[in-house]
């Protein structure tokens, strides 16, 4: 039903059909599952109905745009598509970190609703719940630019080439890892703002996500210098796993921390924690 109880449709599907209306206001399985129910009608859903149609109406212009060019060779149709269906998933993700860690977008206030802390959840069973719906989340999203992508080539008649040995097979298989990769990647992007989120803090959300910008700015700066110098690009295989270890320490001690902060329940089981 609704939030405050059963909606029209189903009042009425209920007195046409009473055991299908009986079936459709059945109750949730466990906890885990009310509060999953919950996360994708506030946060879930947000990505890919925010990817699908900015697809939808950017990839016809570029269509037509590069079909109604003077020369067509100098516009390669097929890269700028596999360019937007990469970019538009992978920069909403990144800037929908710390937006997942809300339990109610609608409410302006940073403490947690009533709703939520009576329910029989752990901490661990919140951010577990807001993990699978990220996960899901980002499957669909790309689950959906695949089929877009494919419809466009369909569409606009772009020849793909399939010289390999095992031909189309060979390249649906060789595409899943990229395509696991991709989902990893935004699942990633979604979650990683989540210990910012649960501490409640703006401050620290906002200090998150300045840090955030920064260090993706910085990592295109770092690159770009490890290609054209050498040197430089050594130097940093060799201090590369260090630094990354000391990155992935504070985010865990983050994390944790922000389970006293956010959610205040005293529920942090070392399985939580882990």
């Amino acid at each position: 039903g609704t939030w405050d109880g059963p909606s029209r449709v189903l009042a009425l599907v209920q007195k046409v059909l009473p055991a299908f209306g009986s079936k459709a206001l059945g109750k949730f399985n466990s906890a885990f599952h009310a509060q999953f129910w919950l996360e994708w009608q506030r946060q879930g859903r947000v990505l890919p109905l925010m990817c699908f149609p900015i697809v939808v109406i950017i990839l016809p212009v570029v269509g037509l745009i590069s079909k109604q060019s003077i020369d067509p060779g100098a516009r390669d149709f097929s890269t700028i598509a596999l360019t937007i269906t990469f970019l538009v998933p992978l920069i909403i993700s990144g800037a929908m970190g710390t937006a997942m860690a809300r339990f109610d977008p609608v409410r302006q206030v940073h403490d947690l609703p009533v709703y939520i802390s009576s329910r029989p959840m752990t901490n661990g069973g919140f951010v577990i719940t807001k993990m699978a719906v990220a996960l899901v989340a980002s499957a669909l999203t790309w689950l959906l630019m695949l089929i877009l992508g494919v419809a466009a080539l369909l569409v606009f008649r772009i020849h793909v080439p399939l010289d390999g040995p095992y031909g189309l097979l060979g390249l649906i298989v060789g595409s899943f890892p990229a395509f696991l990769l991709l989902v990893i990647i935004t699942w990633n992007n979604l979650v990683s703002g989540i210990a910012a989120g649960l501490t409640g803090r703006p401050w620290i959300v906002g200090a998150f996500t300045f840090c955030k910008g920064i260090a993706g700015a910085g990592l295109f700066g770092i690159f770009a210098a490890a290609k054209y110098d050498p040197d430089f690009k050594a130097v940093l295989l060799r201090w590369l796993l260090p630094a990354l270890c000391l990155c992935l320490t504070g985010k865990v001690a983050l994390s944790i921390v922000s389970f006293f902060w956010g959610l205040r329940r005293n529920a942090v089981t070392r399985g939580a924690v882990g």
